[in-house]
């Protein structure tokens, strides 16, 4: 993803970062030498372009004043003065991925696979992906909420700002180039197959342009419990909007989970789907949020007898 550096703070590229000292830019400097709206930042056909906005002081690239408003690319290791003294260095040049500064340290977190877990992987007690309508998605400690114009994510007493691009859903999925059909939700299966004694569960990802095994983790027996109730539900007629729904506490006593490791559960399993390659991993389970409810959202599954 985008990241600069100014003085001794990073800062993370959203789609088109409005750099200045108002309240309006996303990456407000509170330098005098930089103008209200000083210059832009954007991703566009395959880079980042830096546009100076006609500020006061002028904005220069590797030393070269730019011309107001003419597009210059930017790349790892440019060079980026803000008026005669402010500068700016570029330390990745990627394309824009979600990410979080901390307000308190400056310290940057970025997304991996499309899943960004704060404070960290490893303690994901917020969750923020982008749903299929490209709407972005914040669930705190297992809370869904759409996120609307507030950047600001609170975990207990340490508070995040967000850092996230434009929708990247299309209205049609694009085949790859050598024509194989990517694995979504809308066309995959996965194949859960345990073993006799309960102690392990074999996965398999399919879909029309592939099939991959899921290496063995912990998290696959919580997805193993919502793929039966499932097909329970269906089995017995229940409406589709009905099927597959469990409460969180119960699935917390079936399978002998404190709630923060039912949590970390559910975003392994996003993270091992989005590295198996599946287009919006992110969007692997539902929550109702009143009821405490969650389910499987892939809806093609199946359950091998056991060995």
């Amino acid at each position: 993803m985008g990241v600069l550096q100014i003085r001794n703070e990073r800062y993370a590229l959203g789609t088109h970062t409005l750099v200045g000292r108002t309240s309006r830019c996303a990456l407000r400097l509170d330098d005098r030498q930089v103008s209200s709206e000083h210059a832009s930042l954007r991703w566009s056909d395959g880079a980042w372009q830096l546009r100076d906005l006609g500020s006061r002081n002028g904005t220069f690239l590797d030393g070269s004043p730019l011309e107001p408003g003419r597009a210059r690319v930017i790349v790892v290791g440019s060079l980026v003065r803000l008026g005669t003294q402010l500068v700016a260095t570029i330390l990745d040049a990627g394309p824009p991925e979600p990410a979080a500064t901390e307000v308190a340290n400056a310290a940057l977190t970025v997304a991996t696979g499309g899943l960004l877990a704060l404070p960290g992987p490893d303690d994901p007690r917020a969750v923020v992906f982008e749903e299929a309508d490209g709407s972005w998605l914040l669930e705190v400690d297992g809370e869904p909420v759409v996120l609307g114009e507030d950047r600001r994510v609170v975990v207990g007493d340490r508070v995040w700002v967000l850092h996230l691009p434009l929708s990247s859903c299309a209205e049609e999925v694009l085949p790859t180039l050598d024509g194989a059909v990517l694995p979504r939700l809308d066309n995959s299966t996965l194949h859960f197959r345990p073993s006799a004694d309960q102690e392990q569960v074999d996965v398999r990802l399919s879909w029309p342009g592939g099939d991959i095994p899921l290496s063995s983790r912990s998290h696959l027996f919580l997805m193993l419990e919502l793929a039966r109730t499932r097909l329970a539900d269906v089995a017995a007629g229940v409406r589709a909007s009905e099927v597959g729904w469990r409460y969180v506490d119960e699935l917390q006593r079936a399978l002998q989970l404190e709630p923060a490791v039912l949590n970390l559960h559910l975003f392994r399993a996003r993270e091992q789907l989005t590295q198996a390659g599946l287009e919006g991993a992110g969007r692997l389970f539902e929550r109702r949020r009143q009821s405490g409810q969650v389910r499987l959202a892939l809806e093609q599954v199946t359950v091998s007898a056991a060995d």
